[in-house]
């Protein structure tokens, strides 16, 4: 058995974990239900080879079932039951440090679960070693590991972003959590049973990083395992916000940049493309990356009033550590975005080349030249128009529904409004970027919404203020 004494001295967070999720019934009964499955499919088949195949297809739905799906409801529950139970900020109050909370939380919670996937991926790899084929099933294994441990981090990310948005008096439900996991499992769980099953016919192709040729297996690993660590390193970032340590948004930073140099990489050498051409599309990629995480940031973290005041009197005080310890992150990756729109413009305007200004003319009916900058200003504006009109919600009365009626807002704006002007491509330019526009239109109804709201949010926040200071 387990040696508990060793294991408290070690991690009492994963110890706790594993007294809570580990028991000699359990231990014995999940390899006696896999073996009951193994001799059903061995009776029902006529072959050996037969049976080995289907093995080892049905061992990876086990894995995924098992390890993933279970593991999902396991990893939200380790931290919203603590929630709901009053016993979160007990445990923040102990000694247990922010590394050891992560691991205890992200493999101590799913410890069975655990247990159960590497049965499962052990049969695999019988399987694998019966038909010749463990030179593509380890690989295939490593994917599976990596994106277990990927699912759960993020699970575990949403349940503290749930916890941090609650007022604690009314009780999270893992409902919510298990919903948008389920969503996120099928499509982690497509993009794997396609790595996987495709492997065996896909080895032979390549793909280029840096101009270094790796077939599509290896590309699938590094790229697991490089978002892997960082989603690892955000659940430690997390826990350590949690029990309310003031860091800088450096670790952020570094994945923003990482990030790009990483993906940069499959541009490089791209054929038919050069050096000049990669880094603008890959620049303009990254952008609209970065516009659509800003916007995923800002629904997701929380708009407390009083962070917000503690940002203003530390930019007021001019003290600058203060102001990036308590920035959301939102706020520190939207000026990032709007560097990256720039220099897309400016390598569309200095590097472009003639065949890419004329293939965009063709589909978009607009000189890209003349119109880049407009475009680039039509964007900026409505960033900051639905930014400042969620924070117009959350700093109303009914703040509770901010993210209801921001759902709400978006689909007026960017459909149901478009919809009825869908006719005229100059009054589409008030609700969504509109390279069909004519320019002056393109940048003067962005701008103009962005300060009514603007005007709007600084108007209720003087509000705010002026009752605080009553």
């Amino acid at each position: 058995m387990i040696n508990m004494n060793k294991l408290l001295r070690w991690n009492a967070e994963f110890a706790k974990n594993v007294w809570l999720e580990i028991s000699t019934q359990r231990l014995l009964a999940m390899p006696a239900i896999i073996f009951l499955i193994i001799l059903l499919i061995f009776m029902n088949v006529s072959s050996t080879t037969d049976a080995n195949s289907t093995l080892k297809y049905v061992s990876i739905g086990g894995f995924v079932f098992l390890g993933m799906l279970w593991g999902i409801k396991s990893a939200s529950n380790s931290i919203l039951d603590e929630y709901n139970e009053k016993t979160w900020d007990w445990q923040k109050m102990s000694i247990i440090g922010a590394w050891k909370l992560t691991v205890g939380k992200l493999f101590g919670s799913t410890i069975y679960n655990w247990y159960s996937a590497l049965i499962c991926l052990v049969i695999y790899l019988f399987t694998c070693l019966q038909d010749g084929t463990l030179d593509q099933g380890l690989p295939n294994a490593a994917l599976l590991i990596l994106s277990m441990i990927s699912l759960h981090g993020i699970i575990i990310l949403m349940a503290l972003q749930l916890i941090r948005k609650s007022d604690g008096r009314i009780k999270v439900k893992s409902n919510r959590v298990f919903i948008i996991a389920f969503l996120l499992f099928g499509s982690v769980s497509r993009l794997i049973f396609f790595g996987i099953f495709s492997a065996f016919s896909f080895t032979q192709i390549s793909l280029k990083w840096y101009g270094i040729p790796f077939n599509t297996v290896i590309i699938s690993l590094l790229s697991s395992l490089f978002y892997c660590s960082w989603i690892v390193a955000a659940v430690y970032r997390s826990m350590r916000a949690e029990l309310q340590y003031s860091d800088k948004p450096t670790w952020w930073l570094l994945f923003i940049a990482t990030n790009f140099l990483f993906q940069f990489g499959f541009f490089i050498g791209y054929e038919g493309m050069s050096f000049k051409i990669s880094l603008l599309v890959a620049i303009a990629s990254y952008f609209a990356q970065l516009v659509f995480i800003t916007y995923i940031l800002a629904l997701t973290e929380p708009k407390d009033v009083v962070n917000f005041r503690t940002l203003q009197n530390a930019w007021l005080q001019k003290k600058k550590d203060l102001f990036l310890q308590n920035a959301p992150l939102w706020m520190v990756t939207l000026p990032i975005s709007f560097l990256f729109g720039l220099l897309t413009v400016i390598l569309v305007i200095v590097l472009g080349q003639k065949e890419i200004t004329q293939n965009i003319q063709e589909k978009f009916d607009f000189e890209l030249t003349s119109v880049s900058v407009a475009f680039l200003i039509s964007i900026f504006g409505f960033i900051i128009r639905d930014l400042s009109a969620l924070l117009l919600f959350h700093f109303s009365s009914n703040a509770k529904r901010a993210n209801v009626a921001m759902y709400f807002y978006f689909f007026l704006v960017y459909f149901v409004l478009p919809m009825l002007f869908s006719g005229n491509d100059n009054l589409t330019a008030a609700f969504f970027p509109s390279p069909k526009s004519s320019t002056i239109l393109m940048v003067a109804f962005p701008l103009i919404e962005a300060v009514v709201v603007g005007w709007f949010l600084l108007k209720r926040w003087k509000e705010m203020s002026s009752k605080v200071m009553a």
